[in-house]
């Protein structure tokens, strides 16, 4: 399970690899790439309780290619091409992409993380080192994704 460190550093170099160049398009992704733990947002508004809801519906592919088609066709995720034109199939597929990112990143367990759980010993240490893990790890895989040469432009 990445923190959003990870996620944000994952989705910003697929947005960038799939063509995003917009500051408002990147801005999009790190927001999209972290919206399937809007849950634990959810889980303390409704139940006082951040996990009562955390990994259910805001973690399945529906959810994914619903929201990220949504970011997509609204332009806020828009992958420019030559002619300047929008494509919403490929605005669509990016945000999803996006999206998806987060929930494949939950599944794997890498890097391995180091309890934080209530009750755990040091758990404010163990949590500081799995977003340092997250930052070396998907910092460097984020890093060989993304697309060489071509800065961000203004839209």
């Amino acid at each position: 399970m990445a923190t959003p460190v990870g996620h944000t550093l994952i989705g910003l170099a697929i947005a960038r690899r799939l063509g995003v160049r917009s500051p408002l398009g990147m801005a999009a992704a790190a927001v999209g790439a972290c919206l399937p733990d809007a849950d634990v947002v959810a889980g303390i508004a409704l139940y006082g309780d951040p996990w009562k809801l955390h990994r259910k519906a805001t973690h399945t592919p529906g959810f994914a290619l619903s929201a990220g088609m949504l970011a997509g066709f609204a332009g806020l995720v828009s992958a420019g091409n030559a002619e300047g034109e929008r494509d919403l199939v490929a605005d669509a597929f990016t945000g999803a992409a996006i999206v998806g990112s987060h929930i494949l990143l939950d599944r794997f367990k890498l890097p391995p993380y180091i309890s934080t759980k209530p009750g755990a010993p040091s758990r404010l240490r163990n949590e500081a080192v799995n977003w340092v893990l997250d930052l070396l790890v998907y910092g460097s895989i984020a890093w060989l994704v993304w697309p060489r040469g071509g800065a961000l432009r203004e839209d």
